[in-house]
């Protein structure tokens, strides 16, 4: 936020008057992105182009002072080139000679949008950084990077989640594969028996599926179950993340069941739902697996 609203907009302001030179300008984003890193904002071996990609898109939103600059003195030399003013189109020529309309004339808009799609590109081809784009695009809409756009999260726990996504952290697989060091393994820490990548690690492990796996599922459906004991007058927490589900709950109007083995008159393989809810008014009931 700050970067967007005070940083940058002083850097602009300039844009086109000071004769800013490229090391220059690509000088204050590497101090950005050490800033960025040093706060935990960023990890170290994070994607670079990510980080100018919109929020909407998947990217961390950060505006290049580079860009922005180079963008403005465009801008500018368009507006003095295509400008009836007659104290301008008088002064034309100084600037002309003296050097200060060194920009190319361009469309803002236009110049932003392709320069962004631009990064986007680079970003979802790179082989190990571009791995997650490339999967859920097929399947992405805007809702899909929402949680980028509201920006609820601490720096750091976005930091660490879009590591995860970039593959950035150094897993086995990643130690083995990509940097070469000498003696390791490739294989999960823990099983021992498959490539320890950041999927692996969120999903495949045989060693985590009772343990921080179930628990990582039941608190999504206590959440579940927290909203319900709201909706229908059971007791609860006054935090969904403080919430403990009761196995049985009932009252006049529903019976709510958590995590309850349903008897039936067939052989069911998957009796056991996490959440049961049984209105005892002739509607249907409504299951939760």
């Amino acid at each position: 936020w700050y970067q967007r609203r005070v940083a940058v907009p002083l850097v602009r302001y300039g844009a086109g008057i000071l004769n800013w030179t490229a090391q220059e300008l690509r000088s204050l984003d590497t101090k950005t992105r050490k800033l960025l890193r040093i706060n935990g904002a960023h990890h170290p071996q994070g994607d670079v182009d990510r980080l100018y990609v919109s929020r909407q898109l998947g990217g961390r939103g950060l505006q290049s002072i580079e860009e922005v600059v180079r963008r403005e003195e465009n801008a500018l030399t368009t507006f003095v080139k295509n400008s009836s003013d007659p104290e301008i189109v008088r002064l034309k020529e100084f600037f002309v000679e003296d050097k200060i309309l060194l920009g190319e004339e361009i469309d803002k808009e236009i110049d932003s949008l392709q320069r962004e799609e631009q990064r986007r590109q680079r970003w979802t081809g790179k082989v190990l950084h571009g791995q997650f784009p490339r999967q859920v695009q097929p399947m992405a809409d805007p809702d899909s990077w929402s949680w980028m756009v509201e920006q609820d999260l601490k720096k750091e726990t976005e930091g660490l989640l879009i590591a995860a996504q970039d593959q950035a952290l150094r897993t086995n697989y990643i130690k083995h594969k990509i940097d070469k060091v000498p003696g390791s393994s490739p294989l999960c820490r823990l099983c021992r028996s498959h490539n320890e990548t950041t999927d692996h690690i969120l999903n495949g492990c045989p060693k985590l599926s009772q343990t921080d796996y179930k628990a990582r599922h039941d608190k999504v459906s206590a959440a579940v179950h927290w909203s319900l004991c709201k909706e229908y007058g059971f007791d609860h927490s006054s935090k969904w993340y403080e919430h403990r589900a009761e196995k049985v709950l009932e009252n006049d109007s529903v019976k709510l069941l958590w995590d309850f083995h349903v008897q039936s008159d067939h052989v069911i393989e998957h009796c056991r739902p996490d959440l049961l809810l049984v209105k005892k008014k002739k509607v249907p009931t409504a299951t939760l697996r």
